[in-house]
C-alpha cells in the first residue's frame, strides 16, 4: 500500500492525515473497496464515498471492519427530505450503514464517515450523506473493544455500485 501524507497545519506530525486508498470502480460490483493490511497506530479514519447503485430506488452503503460479518454492529439513523423525516435503529447488524446511493448519475449520491479506532473501547462511526433531495445522519458502533481496525470494506448489501463510483480512505495517527 502506498501512503500519501497530508501534513498537519504548521508542519507538526500530530493530526496529519494519510491517504490510505482512493479510486473508482471500473465495473459494477457489490464491493466498492476492500482495504486490507492497514498498519497499526491509526486513531481516526475518514471514508468518503460517491456514486450510484444499479437498480431502481436506492440501497445503503455499509462498512465492515476486519472482515467481521458477525452481529456486532449497532446504529441509529435519521433520514429526511424537505417535507418529512424518520428515524430508526439497528442492533446486531452484520455491517454498519453510512448512507445510501440512488440509481442515477454517479455524481448524485455521496456519504462520509468518521471512525474512531480505540483499542480499549468500541469503535464509533458517525456519518452524513445525501442523495437526490434526501439527507441522512447516522451514528453507530462496532462492538470490538480489543482489535485495531486493520481492514475496511465498503459494501452494498442487496445491489451493486455502478462503474464510476468512487472512494477515498484517510487515516490519522495524531
Amino acid at each position: 500500500m502506498t501512503i500519501i501524507k497530508i501534513p498537519a497545519v504548521g508542519g507538526s506530525s500530530g493530526g496529519a492525515w494519510d491517504i490510505l486508498s482512493s479510486g473508482s470502480l471500473s465495473v459494477d460490483g457489490s464491493t466498492l473497496f476492500d482495504l486490507t493490511g492497514i498498519e497499526a497506530g491509526y486513531k481516526i479514519f475518514m471514508v468518503v464515498v460517491g456514486g450510484a447503485c444499479d437498480l431502481t430506488g436506492a440501497d445503503q452503503v455499509d462498512l465492515r471492519f476486519n472482515n467481521d460479518s458477525g452481529t456486532n454492529y449497532d446504529y441509529t439513523a435519521i433520514k429526511g427530505d424537505a417535507s418529512s423525516s424518520s428515524s430508526f435503529g439497528v442492533t446486531g447488524g452484520t455491517s454498519v450503514n453510512i448512507g445510501s446511493m440512488n440509481l442515477a448519475s454517479v455524481n448524485d449520491s455521496g456519504c462520509s464517515a468518521f471512525i474512531t479506532n480505540d483499542t480499549d473501547d468500541y469503535k464509533t462511526i458517525s456519518s452524513v450523506g445525501g442523495r437526490l433531495g434526501n439527507t441522512t445522519a447516522i451514528h453507530g458502533i462496532w462492538k470490538n473493544a480489543s482489535a485495531e481496525i486493520s481492514r475496511i470494506t465498503a459494501i452494498m448489501p442487496t445491489r451493486k455500485f455502478i462503474a464510476g463510483s468512487r472512494w477515498v480512505v484517510l487515516g490519522s495517527k495524531g
